[in-house]
């Protein structure tokens, strides 16, 4: 071989000269065959969580009104070149619709593919100052709120140690993103201040902005000045009542967890669950329908056994092969809206949550289960999650 030769190629693809072209062919095939006389924009993030299937939902409502949705995503280059990439729903037919972080050349795409209406879900990856500039294109837009990355850097409103913040001043505020990991935030250096001045701006020119929750649009208004409307998420069909059944005294309760269990879903106080439960012998063993950020730790209190990743669909066999009596969403972070609990509810199970956030929100509206206070001791918590008919009914810790 040729030396150099790989080299020369590597560079080649890295260099990628004829990427406009494959992106004029594909802006001209999509005039060609596109049925609809407009498009929408969803700028999304480029992680994985509920995010992506509300970007599908809301695919679904713009094809069923004739409109084709886009979703904006950032990506980066193999050169390391910031980029953004436009992808068509729900076939992904126009692959080459990438191009720089420029608001300039953004627009000038947005015009060739009819673009009538921008939704902004997130600002993750792309930048706060890159998103604001959007809100300059003669283009209207809709925000809509799915965590709290809009004043905390973190997202969750959760501290490094994975504990509810309690939302302090700026001056803690900055401290804690400070000490903070890159991979915990947003991965946008912008100091906090700063950051509030252009999320205060961006909702401010929007159109509507939009909350799934009423705990959600409070902290936003408290902390942004802004209220946005309230829209949950998901309809949610079916009047009945969850209600946890007294069980047998003695029999072991087989008590479900869902999700992918990091820090601030509650990975640690289910570790404590499982390690107090093995330490006392307690007639609990947890089922995780998921997985965690350390499935060996919890499978060696020999009190959890975990399913692994799993489909919307199975939700319902999983809950009755491993006959689980009712759920805990260890969550410590006021969740948004909470795809899992409503997941949690299509298996007709009853859901024990912390007093903090949607979570709690959602079912004391619907009844389907019941709060704890958020720094419950394990060992309380642990008579709670066996016996949760008491709890509900008392509605105090017992002493």
């Amino acid at each position: 071989m040729h030396p150099g030769y790989d080299e020369l190629v590597q560079s080649w693809l890295r260099c990628d000269p004829l990427l406009p072209f494959r992106r004029m062919m594909d802006i001209a095939l999509f005039s060609k065959n596109n049925l609809f006389s407009q498009s929408v924009l969803l700028v999304t993030h480029d992680r994985a969580g509920g995010l992506s299937k509300h970007i599908g939902e809301r695919a679904k409502h713009y094809l069923v009104h004739n409109i084709h949705p886009f979703s904006l995503k950032p990506i980066t280059s193999e050169s390391g070149v910031p980029l953004w990439k436009l992808e068509d729903i729900p076939n992904n037919d126009y692959r080459n619709l990438i191009l720089p972080r420029s608001a300039k050349a953004l627009n000038a795409l947005l015009r060739k593919i009819k673009c009538s209406k921008i939704e902004i879900h997130s600002y993750i990856g792309h930048g706060i100052k890159k998103i604001y500039e959007l809100t300059s294109l003669d283009i209207p837009y809709d925000v809509f709120i799915h965590d709290y990355s809009w004043f905390c850097p973190r997202i969750t409103l959760t501290t490094p140690s994975a504990h509810y913040c309690g939302e302090p001043g700026l001056t803690c505020c900055q401290a804690c993103f400070n000490s903070s990991s890159q991979g915990d935030t947003t991965g946008d250096t912008t100091k906090i201040k700063i950051l509030k001045q252009y999320t205060h701006k961006i909702l401010k020119n929007a159109q509507k902005n939009y909350a799934p929750s009423k705990d959600a649009g409070e902290r936003i208004c408290r902390q942004l000045n802004i209220k946005p409307s309230i829209r949950p998420w998901e309809k949610i069909s079916g009047n009945e009542t969850l209600t946890f059944t007294p069980r047998t005294k003695g029999k072991n309760r087989h008590v479900g967890i869902m999700g992918a269990i990091g820090p601030e879903k509650g990975y640690y106080q289910l570790l404590h669950l499982a390690q107090l439960a093995a330490t006392i012998n307690a007639p609990v063993h947890f089922i995780l329908v998921g997985y965690s950020c350390n499935d060996q730790e919890l499978l060696a209190t020999g009190k959890v056994t975990i399913t692994g990743p799993y489909q919307e669909y199975e939700i319902t066999e999983l809950t009755n092969k491993h006959c689980i009596d009712w759920f805990f969403l260890p969550s410590v972070w006021p969740e948004t809206w909470s795809y899992v609990l409503t997941q949690i509810w299509t298996a007709m199970r009853p859901v024990i949550a912390y007093d903090i956030g949607a979570q709690a929100e959602r079912i004391r509206k619907t009844h389907n289960g019941t709060v704890v206070p958020l720094h419950t001791r394990p060992l309380q918590l642990l008579i709670v999650l066996h016996n949760p008919s008491l709890w509900a009914t008392q509605q105090s810790l017992p002493s």
